[in-house]
């Protein structure tokens, strides 16, 4: 489960990507180009739990997202950025 297949699978935008992962857009830019975060930290343990979250949802066919307004769309991504980001990678 990789940061390249949650990219290209999921259909979602950079912008909605970064605040689903609670980084900046750039970051994406960084991690699409580079790969996530390769140093052991919170941030990098937090990313690769949100990258597997997202990796399930693929494979569920819960994304891409069906067809919605921009208003829907923009919800979803909100309440999914906080689900997401309130879960806790285990200690390391």
């Amino acid at each position: 489960m990789t940061f390249k297949r949650v990219l290209a699978e999921s259909k979602l935008t950079q912008v909605e990507l970064a605040k689903l992962y609670g980084v900046s857009k750039p970051m994406i830019w960084y991690w699409s180009k580079h790969g996530e975060p390769l140093y052991s930290t919170h941030a990098r343990r937090q990313a690769a739990l949100i990258t597997t979250a997202l990796c399930v949802g693929v494979d569920h066919g819960k994304l891409p997202l069906r067809a919605m307004s921009k208003e829907a769309r923009a919800k979803w991504v909100e309440k999914m950025a906080g689900t997401l980001q309130a879960l806790k990678p285990a200690p390391h």
